[in-house]
């Protein structure tokens, strides 16, 4: 029974991947690679802020409400572009390289997604941290809970972390770590995508196929963690910026500021990606002179670039850091928390960690 509750959120989690990507093929022009990687990072993201709402009306248990006619609009999506699934499906198999590419990927994929979904987990870090954190909102009914076991639990961004209370709910832990597969296929997606755009399909491919087989990349495809949606979405906020130097549309934008926004509600170290991002953004745009066509983008379409706001302003969890400050006097957390996890040290101290981040990246063991 626990096996099909959780392919009951798998299906759902499909159907919106699959309306987004026909989506985007038709309305934004994007390629396949990049309408895959676009599609998985914005599904995690819908259903990210479709729980938080919930959560913050104090109405967890409703998320059904919304997620029935949200299946229902993907279906008559899919309906409408069956033509374009078709055609990108016959294609793929009409290119031999990209044929024998997947057919030699298939069974260690389906192998890794057996993982998520039938196995529990057993990463000591999501069991206290990621997957404990959910239960206690749950029991609260609210993302703000009287009784914490660590101040980790309340204080860190909770996006990703909320995407488990979709089989938490059914009182089961199959298929927590799906979300996470799902993650993974969409950075391998992207990292092609982002190398296609400069290099040539043998090259990006070769680039896709080093990232899959990376130990630590696997090892973070069957664990409910956070830290391979950190990736997703610094490959997606580069693929989007990418798109939008060639085309300065307003959905290129759009996608820019959801997936920065979408980094931060995965977790706090994004801004060491996010700050430098939005800098070298905005240099670009003051120095190209579209700081004035950027703005007018937003002007000329107020409706939804209200939406987009009020989407960033709960994906980058900046309700949670104010609710920081006011609970404990710092956006971050407890004062005496937060300094016993401060590099004390300044640039020598970051260089040191750098140094060990680097030696502790590596592996000498053969690729998966």
């Amino acid at each position: 029974m626990d096996f099909i509750l959780a392919h009951i959120v798998v299906a759902e989690t499909l159907l919106v991947v699959l309306a987004l990507y026909l989506h985007l093929r038709r309305r934004a022009n994007a390629s396949r690679s990049e309408a895959l990687t676009f599609s998985i990072s914005l599904s995690l993201l819908v259903f990210s802020l479709l729980v938080q709402v919930f959560f913050l009306l104090g109405i967890p248990s409703h998320t059904y409400l919304l997620e029935i006619p949200l299946a229902i609009c993907c279906l008559r999506q899919i309906k409408r572009g069956r033509d374009t699934l078709m055609t990108d499906t016959a294609s793929v198999w009409e290119e031999r390289p990209l044929k024998r590419t997947l057919l030699l990927v298939f069974i260690p994929l389906c192998y890794l997604y057996l993982q998520t979904v039938v196995l529990l987990p057993n990463n000591q870090d999501s069991l206290v941290y990621n997957l404990a954190r959910n239960l206690l909102y749950e029991d609260a009914g609210t993302l703000f809970p009287a009784t914490i076991t660590d101040y980790t639990q309340v204080c860190y961004p909770i996006g990703n972390d909320l995407l488990y209370h979709f089989f938490l709910r059914f009182g089961i832990e199959n298929g927590t770590a799906y979300f996470s597969f799902l993650t993974y296929l969409a950075c391998i997606s992207a990292t092609y995508a982002l190398v296609r755009s400069a290099h040539t399909g043998k090259t990006a491919g070769c680039a896709a196929l080093l990232f899959a087989c990376l130990p630590e990349m696997v090892f973070h495809a069957t664990t409910p963690k956070n830290d391979l949606a950190v990736v997703l979405f610094a490959l997606a906020s580069f693929l989007a910026l990418v798109r939008f130097a060639k085309a300065r549309d307003f959905i290129n934008l759009c996608l820019l500021a959801l997936f920065t926004a979408g980094g931060l509600s995965a977790k706090t170290t994004f801004l060491a990606i996010a700050a430098p991002l939005a800098g070298a953004f905005l240099l670009w745009l003051w120095k190209q002179g579209h700081v004035g066509s950027t703005l007018l983008l937003l002007k000329t379409r107020p409706t939804r670039s209200f939406l987009l706001l009020f989407s960033c302003f709960l994906l980058s969890q900046a309700w949670l850091f104010a609710y920081n400050v006011w609970a404990w006097g710092t956006w971050s957390g407890p004062p005496f928390f937060v300094n016993g996890n401060v590099n004390e040290d300044g640039l020598f101290g970051a260089a040191a960690n750098l140094c060990r981040y680097f030696a502790e990246s590596l592996h000498l063991t053969q690729p998966v």
